[in-house]
C-alpha cells in the first residue's frame, strides 16, 4: 500500500471530482473507503477492490474502475442518516425512560406522604391507646378500691356444718367470734368487741335424691359473715387458731377475696408445691409468707409475687 496519508470521509465529501482525481490516486481513495468500511457496505458502487488488494490477491495489474464523487457522497449521507436515525431512537428511548422515572418519582413521593400521614395517625392512635389504658387502670383502681372497701368487713367461714335453720348459723357465728377473740358472753356488748352484722351461705343449697334441701351434705357451703369493722374482721381471723381444740376445729377463717386475689393465692400455692418438689429444697421448710406475698425457704425468699393491683 502507498505510504502517503489516507484521506478522511469529511475531506472526501468536501472535494470536487477533479480535485480528488488531481490530489490523490485511485488507490489512495480505495484505501480511504476501505478504512471507513464503505467498500463492504457499498459493494454495488465499488465493485473492484483497491489496487493494493488486487496486487496482493492475484498479482494482476488490470485497470482500476472509475469512481463518481456523487456516489461517494450518497454513501456517506446514507451512513450518517442511518447513524442519526439510531441516535434518535436511542434519544426517544431515553426520554421514555426519563418520563417513567419521573412518574415513579411522583408515585414514590405520594407514597412517602401517605406513609408519613399513616405514621402520624399511628402516633395519635398510640397516644389515644395510652390515654385509654391509663383511664381504664384508674377506673379499675377506683372500682377495686370500692370493692375492697365493701369486702373489708367480710370474712369467709369454711367447714361450718349447715343447720336446718338460719338461727343455727347465727348462733355458730356468735360462738366463733367469742372463741376467736377470747371474749366471754358478758363481754359481747362491750366496746371494741366485734359485732355480727350479717351472714349468708354462698351458692345454692345442696339437694338430696328427692330434690329437697339436704341437711347431711358432707361439704357445707361457705358462710359469708359481715362484722362492724375491718379491725373486728382482722381480730377474728387472727384468732382463728383458737378454734383448734373446740367443736369448730375443722372450721377455717379467711378474708373475703375477689376473683383476682383468689387466683393470685392459687398461683402462690402452685409455686409452693413446685418448690417443695425440687431436690435442692429437700429437708427444708418451704412456706408462704402471706403478708409479703412470697414463698420462702426459712428466711430466704425463693419467689416474690410481682406487685399488682386488686
Amino acid at each position: 500500500m502507498n505510504s502517503s496519508k489516507t484521506l478522511s470521509l469529511d475531506e472526501l465529501a468536501g472535494m470536487s471530482k477533479q480535485h480528488i482525481m488531481s490530489k490523490v490516486t485511485k488507490e489512495r481513495l480505495y484505501d480511504a473507503l476501505d478504512s471507513a468500511g464503505l467498500l463492504d457496505q457499498n459493494s454495488s458502487l465499488l465493485a473492484s477492490p483497491p489496487t493494493s488488494q488486487r496486487l496482493r490477491g492475484t498479482g494482476s495489474t488490470s485497470a482500476q474502475p472509475s469512481l463518481d464523487i456523487n456516489d461517494i457522497k450518497l454513501a456517506v449521507k446514507d451512513s450518517v442518516r442511518s447513524e442519526l436515525s439510531s441516535v434518535k431512537e436511542d434519544i426517544t428511548d431515553i426520554r421514555k425512560q426519563l418520563d417513567e422515572i419521573g412518574a415513579l418519582r411522583v408515585k414514590v413521593g405520594t407514597l412517602e406522604d401517605e406513609v408519613s400521614n399513616l405514621r402520624k395517625d399511628n402516633n395519635h392512635l398510640r397516644n389515644d391507646l395510652d390515654s385509654t389504658k391509663k383511664a381504664v387502670l384508674l377506673h379499675q383502681r377506683q372500682l377495686g378500691g370500692i370493692d375492697s372497701e365493701r369486702r373489708s368487713k367480710n370474712l369467709i367461714v369454711r367447714g361450718l356444718k349447715e343447720g336446718a335453720y338460719s338461727e343455727e348459723d347465727s348462733d355458730n357465728c356468735l360462738e366463733i367470734i367469742k372463741i376467736a377473740t377470747n371474749h366471754q358472753e358478758s363481754d359481747l356488748a362491750a366496746v371494741n368487741v366485734p359485732v355480727l352484722i350479717a351472714f349468708k351461705r354462698l351458692g345454692k343449697p345442696p339437694l338430696n335424691v328427692n330434690g329437697q334441701t339436704s341437711e347431711d351434705e358432707p361439704r357445707p357451703r361457705p358462710l359469708l359473715v359481715t362484722v362492724d369493722s375491718k379491725n373486728s374482721r382482722d381480730k377474728i381471723i387472727t384468732g382463728g387458731k383458737n378454734l383448734m381444740n373446740t367443736k369448730f376445729s375443722k372450721v377455717f377463717l379467711r378474708r373475703d377475696l375477689n376473683e383476682r386475689q383468689l387466683e393470685s393465692n392459687r398461683c402462690l400455692v402452685k409455686v409452693l408445691e413446685d418448690e417443695r418438689k425440687k431436690p435442692d429444697n429437700t429437708g427444708f421448710v418451704i412456706s408462704i409468707d402471706w403478708r409479703s406475698r412470697s414463698v420462702k425457704r426459712g428466711d430466704a425468699v425463693l419467689y416474690h409475687e410481682p406487685k399488682q393491683f386488686f
